[in-house]
């Protein structure tokens, strides 16, 4: 098929933060927890460590 890399919104944080777009992934997260979609808490926590939050 294509080329395409699929990225989901957090994996799109985790990049901002890498390219020094954003200083922070937490506060973001809890911004789409607060919208009512739900994240496992495994899940962010694996986020966080990622992004070197935790």
């Amino acid at each position: 098929m294509n080329q395409i890399k699929v990225v989901g919104s957090l994996g799109v944080l985790i990049q901002a933060k890498k390219a020094g777009l954003i200083d922070q992934v937490k506060p973001r997260l809890d911004q789409i927890a607060q919208s009512q979609i739900f994240m496992a808490p495994a899940l962010v926590s694996a986020v966080l460590a990622m992004a070197g939050e935790q």
